[in-house]
C-alpha cells in the first residue's frame, strides 16, 4: 500500500519543492501547490475554511498531489502552556488531522507532501501512521551531486577555460543546490562587471536569461 503522505525534510535549498514538482509532472498528476504560512488568515476560521476548500479542490481533482511547502508555517506543535484558549495554529493542525483521516483508505487519489526544514516545528500527531507515513530527509549534495549542479548552471554562462571545475567541486563542500546556482550566478556577474566594456548588451542579456 503507498503511503497517504509523505515529509520531505532537510536543509534550506535542497530543491525539495523542485523535487515534488518533477514527481508531478513525471506521473502526470493534476498538482495542488501552497506554502503553508500563506493559509493563515487573522480572521477566525477562515484559516480552516480555506484549508478545508484545498483538500475539497483536490478530491474533485484526484488523482492529486496535494504539497504544502513550508509545512511548520502551518501546522506547527501544540503549545504544552497552560494558557487560555486554542489559537489560530492549533485551530488548523485540528483541520489538518481531520482532513487527512477524511482522506485515508485504499481507495484515495490523493498523496499529501509536505516540505520543511524544521522538523523539530512539527506536532507529533501529523507523523502518526496513516498521515505522513514516510519521512524522508533529503540532505545536502554529495560530491557527485555538486559536479552535476554546477555543469547544469555553468552550461548557461561563458566560462574561462581556466575555470578548475573539480577544484570548484571540492571547495564548495557544504554548499546547497540554491547556494551553487547562487555562487555561478554570482561569479557571472562579476565577470561582467570586471568586462564591461568588451561586453555587449546582447551579450548581458543572454547571462540574464
Amino acid at each position: 500500500v503507498p503511503p497517504q503522505g509523505v515529509l520531505l525534510w532537510g536543509p534550506p535549498g535542497c530543491s525539495k519543492t523542485l523535487l515534488v514538482k518533477a514527481i508531478a509532472g513525471e506521473c502526470r498528476l493534476n498538482f495542488f501547490s501552497v506554502k503553508g504560512p500563506e493559509l493563515i488568515s487573522k480572521y477566525v476560521g477562515e484559516s480552516e475554511k480555506t484549508l478545508a476548500n484545498l483538500f475539497e479542490k483536490a478530491r474533485k481533482a484526484s488523482p492529486t498531489i496535494l504539497f504544502f511547502d513550508e509545512i511548520d508555517g502551518l501546522v506547527g506543535a501544540r503549545s504544552t502552556g497552560g494558557g487560555g484558549g486554542v489559537d489560530v495554529g492549533e485551530r488548523v493542525l485540528s483541520q489538518m488531522l481531520q482532513e487527512m483521516d477524511g482522506i485515508n483508505g485504499k481507495d484515495s487519489q490523493i498523496v499529501i507532501i509536505g516540505a520543511t526544514n524544521r522538523m523539530d516545528k512539527l506536532d507529533k500527531a501529523l507523523l502518526r501512521p496513516g498521515r505522513f507515513d514516510s519521512v524522508l530527509e533529503v540532505s545536502l549534495p554529495s560530491e557527485a551531486d555538486r559536479r552535476e549542479i554546477l555543469r547544469i548552471h555553468m552550461c548557461r554562462v561563458p566560462v574561462d577555460s581556466s575555470v578548475d571545475v573539480e577544484d570548484l567541486v571540492v571547495r564548495t563542500k557544504g554548499f546547497s543546490g540554491a547556494e551553487l546556482a547562487g555562487a555561478v550566478q554570482q561569479a557571472a556577474m562579476h565577470a561582467l562587471c570586471d568586462n564591461a566594456p568588451a561586453v555587449r548588451h546582447s551579450d548581458f542579456l543572454g547571462v540574464l536569461t
